[in-house]
């Protein structure tokens, strides 16, 4: 398999490649200003470094992972905005987390995690990785909302915070579990008593999932659509 094909999540592999491990520099590189200010700076630089990959390779070929992940011209200037965004939001909230006494290596760590579901928001062409990039965006921004352990409005926020992201993001899934349920019976319903074979691959083994765009099948042949489903 080329490797071509990743160019379009390029940058999002390697922002998940630097938070793991960001997480050993937190975890061992102790919790005074001098470790937090290694990590804010580590953390700006990985951002530079993938709004480069994203401005080279972000572009081509637009689709990877089986068309469930997306980019185009419009998508590569959000997740440059979205990065410039965040790197100055770090270099303009150190005053104002130091006073708060939230300035500790984690607190650049979760917000890299946030972008970069941001990021995979951006580009998703698939209800589930939509929603894989919203819970991946929000749940950083809990811990970031509870970060002052002292304070009990911090603890109230996070807590409040999460509970309604629950919620919401229950809601969220349901609404897609009940949007692919309804496209499988529309397709049932178009193809009544047609039997879909695969073309290769599977012999005479009934295809998993087919439709108008000849879906791939579980054994990653494109299946064989009657004219009646059409």
């Amino acid at each position: 398999m080329s490797m071509s094909l990743y160019y379009p999540a390029i940058a999002e592999i390697f922002l998940a490649g630097m938070s793991i491990l960001f997480v050993l520099v937190a975890a061992f590189g102790g919790e005074d200003r001098k470790a937090a200010s290694l990590m804010r700076k580590l953390t700006i630089a990985s951002f530079v470094v993938a709004g480069l990959l994203i401005a080279s390779y972000g572009h081509m070929p637009n689709l990877a992972f089986g068309a469930l992940f997306v980019t185009s011209p419009f998508m590569v200037f959000m997740k440059l905005l979205v990065l410039a965004g965040a790197g100055i939001i770090l270099l303009l909230a150190q005053n104002q987390v130091s006073s708060d006494r939230m300035d500790r290596p984690e607190f650049p760590l979760l917000v890299l995690l946030s972008v970069l579901g941001m990021l995979v928001l951006i580009s998703a062409n698939d209800l589930m990785v939509l929603y894989m990039g919203i819970e991946l965006q929000s749940l950083p921004l809990y811990v970031i909302a509870a970060m002052q352990r002292d304070s009990i409005r911090s603890s109230e926020a996070g807590l409040k915070y999460f509970l309604w992201s629950v919620v919401l993001g229950l809601v969220a899934l349901w609404r897609v579990i009940d949007l692919w349920l309804y496209r499988i019976n529309q397709l049932r319903r178009n193809c009544r008593g047609v039997e879909w074979r695969c073309k290769r691959g599977c012999g005479d083994r009934d295809c998993f999932l087919g439709g108008r765009n000849g879906v791939q099948d579980f054994c990653g042949t494109v299946p064989y659509v009657d004219a009646r489903c059409l």
